[in-house]
């Protein structure tokens, strides 16, 4: 076992996706969680762009938050729900506002990196946070780390994205992915070693009661992003009559399936219950009979490790990452723009090992999570 630091260093963990508060259902709030769990042995800082209804300076749970302001309202919503590039997608004008965004990302990491006497950077995503991270190295020479997570890698394809890549990992001193899929997305590959480890879940899920379960009515989780590939669990709707499914998330595609809902005249059978928290999605995991993930990609799938741990049985779209989950716990991975193997997939939930994949999903957990990034610091800083 790793010996506990006694005197905290102060690490900085940069990120674009940050909750409002502990109690934002909108934002996930996985950067948060890792924050908290790093408390144990680190002083942790977090740097996040400002959102309505959050503070520039906060403490949440041991934490110290502090948010940068980079334009007048009502252009600083470049971040929160569906994330930046859904936004930049939906309107070409918030690419204007990108300039501005990166430049006050990186006067407010110098600030803060002289104001808490930082020793570290764990910048997430490689852009922008890895590519601040590396300038503000080259000013200031504190040792970054990046981690990528899913987005920055399949959605920044174009050449000078590549490029800004290679830049960022030339003077890491360490780089993670959340799964080996992605891993091996990495074009060219890094020179500097990739580390899998992966984001992590709330112990809560472990311990859900299941209880008045309803077979027929299926659970889906994340953004509302066509990418997550709700459409086509609505589309199939009409060919299982007997089924209710409930979305839980918000995001810029709400009104295309508001659209598709109507369209495939299923109000009675589809619900898009819109944000909520950790508790409530609890709550609706005791009686869930069916989760689905239809992504069409995903760096990790967190919410499929937390059906898992919550023993709801689990059916995937057939992507790497997910057939990689499937494999090593239990559940079904299937063509799900397929509506006929979507039926044959929830009529064979039977077979699905609950209590292997919940076996599986432990490696998951936040304390397992937070002690390897504590070791790659500890490496880093040569403690």
């Amino acid at each position: 076992m790793s010996k506990k630091i006694v005197n905290k260093p102060a690490i900085l963990l940069t990120t674009s996706t940050f909750p409002t508060t502990q109690e934002d259902s909108n934002t996930p709030s996985f950067i948060l969680d890792l924050a908290i769990s790093l408390t144990a042995n680190w002083t942790v800082i977090v740097l996040a762009p400002y959102q309505k209804g959050s503070k520039i300076e906060d403490t949440i749970s041991g934490v110290k938050v502090y948010r940068y302001r980079y334009m007048f309202q009502p252009w600083e919503n470049l971040v929160g729900q569906g994330g930046i590039y859904p936004r930049i997608k939906q309107n070409w004008l918030y690419t204007l506002v990108v300039p501005f965004f990166l430049l006050f990302q990186f006067l407010a990491t110098i600030k803060i990196i002289k104001k808490e006497k930082v020793k570290l950077i764990h910048a997430h995503w490689l852009f922008p946070q890895g590519f601040i991270a590396r300038l503000v190295n080259i000013i200031t020479k504190i040792p970054y780390g990046v981690s990528a997570h899913g987005s920055d890698i399949s959605q920044l394809q174009a050449q000078i994205f590549q490029l800004a890549h290679l830049f960022t990992i030339s003077k890491a001193k360490f780089f993670t992915t959340v799964s080996q899929d992605l891993a091996n997305q990495i074009q060219p590959p890094s020179k500097l070693p990739i580390q899998i480890i992966p984001m992590g879940i709330k112990p809560e899920y472990f311990s859900v009661k299941r209880q008045n379960i309803n077979p027929k009515h299926i659970i889906s989780v994340g953004r509302l992003d066509k990418q997550k590939g709700f459409q086509d669990i609505i589309k199939a709707m009409p060919q299982l009559p007997d089924y209710h499914y409930t979305i839980i998330g918000e995001g810029v595609y709400r009104q295309h399936l508001d659209n598709l809902i109507q369209q495939y005249q299923v109000t009675h059978q589809v619900t898009l219950l819109g944000s909520q928290n950790s508790k409530q999605i609890i709550q609706a995991y005791q009686t869930a009979g069916i989760y689905i993930h239809p992504a069409y990609n995903e760096g990790l799938g967190l919410t499929v490790i937390e059906a898992m741990a919550a023993k709801v049985p689990v059916i995937v779209n057939d992507i790497p990452i997910l057939q990689q989950h499937i494999q090593q716990g239990s559940g079904l991975a299937i063509n799900t723009k397929d509506s006929q193997e979507l039926q044959q997939a929830i009529q064979q939930i039977s077979i699905i090992d609950i209590a292997k994949a919940q076996q599986y999903a432990q490696q998951f957990q936040w304390a397992s999570v937070a002690q390897q990034f504590s070791q790659i610091y500890k490496d880093t800083l040569g403690l």
